[in-house]
């Protein structure tokens, strides 16, 4: 218990009460200290058997805190998108994110012209993740906005999804572009649980690329991170229906499933089912449903979001944004 919390106590109008009926049976100096100590005793002892029972490491760590996960694919800056280019909308962008308040926020298509917006104006977050082209600002970002206040990182990291994982700014297989995955290892500041998060943006033309970019994924948490609750996000530019899919919601050589959380979700909300949209030249029965949040074992997906393809008469992007919120 904190100087703060005893002086709140010590202030508060029930002990100043019990103080003041012991006072009035006072009859000496020494019977009122007494009557004082009596009244912290009776007033005190319960909230610090509750606050210890609070504190306790097994309660902590038992005790389950929903969060908000976000993936958003937010349309590179660069092209030339006339009325829904990037500085035309980017206010919008930003209002939807804030809107949605995430712990997390998988980005990608990111420039680093998008990025310092987004980490000028999301002040209690910080990222991690580097461009894909050279593994610093270079290309776009599959990066990870986490509120730093709430958040510790243990280690964190990037590697290319290609034959040579380690080397920036490699293409793989028969993919058109270079494609990442940034991932953080973090732990709750107010649990102590340390879990896994990542993000990712598949090829949009090799399929080779995209299976043996799900094959990677697999083999490398397999490997490094068994034994974490995991969660990885991104525009994956597949459906349900693709080969690549099915390998990271099928147990892969030594590394357990994944579950898509828009299916094990209790609860769902979206006006349309689809995530790309192509600013709205798609229509919604032949739009498809690309982007995932998928989920480890142990973890409870209380809820699933697909943002309206539209805010405020305006395009936040060619995506709609996806939202998890989940317990560990």
């Amino acid at each position: 218990m904190n100087h703060l919390s005893l002086q709140r106590i010590l202030n508060s109008n029930l002990l100043k009460s019990l103080t003041f009926k012991f006072e009035s049976l006072a009859k000496s100096d020494e019977l009122l200290n007494m009557a004082k100590s009596v009244a912290l005793s009776v007033f005190c002892l319960p909230i610090l058997g509750i606050f210890l029972f609070c504190n306790n490491s097994s309660y902590s760590f038992a005790k389950s805190e929903d969060f908000r996960v976000m993936s958003f694919n937010i349309r590179l800056a660069s092209a030339n998108d006339g009325d829904n280019s990037w500085n035309f909308r980017k206010e919008t962008l930003l209002a939807e994110i804030q809107e949605n308040d995430p712990l997390l926020l998988g980005v990608q298509e990111a420039q680093w012209i998008q990025m310092t917006f987004l980490s000028k104006n999301l002040t209690n977050y910080d990222f991690i993740g580097v461009g894909r082209d050279d593994g610093q600002k270079g290309g776009e970002f599959s990066a990870i906005f986490y509120k730093k206040d709430a958040l510790t990182v243990l280690d964190s990291g990037t590697f290319w999804l290609s034959e040579k994982p380690e080397k920036a700014g490699v293409k793989g297989w028969d993919a058109a572009c270079n494609r990442v995955v940034s991932w953080g290892k973090f732990q709750c500041r107010e649990t102590d649980k340390v879990f896994l998060f990542a993000n990712t943006h598949f090829d949009h033309i090799g399929q080779t690329a995209r299976v043996e970019s799900a094959k990677l994924i697999q083999r490398w948490r397999n490997e490094n991170f068994a034994d974490i609750p995991f969660i990885i996000s991104g525009d994956f530019n597949i459906t349900d229906k693709n080969e690549a899919y099915q390998i990271l919601i099928s147990d892969f050589e030594n590394a357990k499933a994944l579950k898509d959380s828009r299916k094990i979700a209790e609860s769902t909300d979206w006006e349309e089912e689809r995530t790309f949209h192509n600013f709205g030249k798609i229509p919604a029965k032949k739009a498809d449903i690309i982007d995932f949040i998928f989920v480890s074992d142990f973890i409870v997906v209380k809820k699933f979001k697909i943002s309206p393809v539209k805010r405020d008469g305006r395009y936040p992007s060619d995506h709609c944004s996806i939202i998890a919120t989940i317990a560990l």
